[in-house]
């Protein structure tokens, strides 16, 4: 493991995040993988500024793209790795 991996729980996935209207680049954002995607989206907002309502999540990986559009499902469903965009 990596220095930024040290004290992360099992249950954490490190995200790089990035927004289709925003030029800004975030750092990476810690997400449990029992948050609800609802829950990630109130988490994005308080760092983008959309409103949860308004966001259209998708989790970029080498293999392709995959929409995150059920709200009640959990993150850890969707299977991010640490460092998925």
């Amino acid at each position: 493991m990596g220095p930024s991996s040290q004290n992360q729980s099992d249950s954490v996935v490190r995200l790089r995040v990035t927004h289709s209207n925003l030029k800004a680049n975030f750092v990476e954002l810690r997400m449990d993988y029992h948050m609800s995607i609802e829950s990630v989206k109130v988490k994005l907002s308080f760092h983008c500024g959309t409103s949860p309502g308004a966001m259209r999540l998708q989790l970029r990986t080498a293999s392709g793209t995959y929409e995150l559009d059920d709200d009640r499902r959990l993150l850890g469903y969707y299977s991010p790795k640490d460092e998925y965009v």
